[in-house]
């Protein structure tokens, strides 16, 4: 799951952030890709990588 988050923030697809010690995730705004697990991401829903 890290590896596919790395790759899709190296090619601006996703917006990585830290916070607190742990990266965050974002889809640009007016994304319209589903999450990797089939649920569609509100825009602007961060959501901590689980490792």
């Amino acid at each position: 799951m890290r590896n596919t988050l790395e790759a899709l923030a190296s090619k601006n697809t996703i917006i990585k952030t830290n916070q607190q010690g742990s990266a965050m995730y974002t889809a640009h705004e007016g994304g319209t890709d589903a999450a990797a697990d089939g649920e569609t991401a509100q825009a602007g829903e961060k959501v901590p990588a689980q490792v």
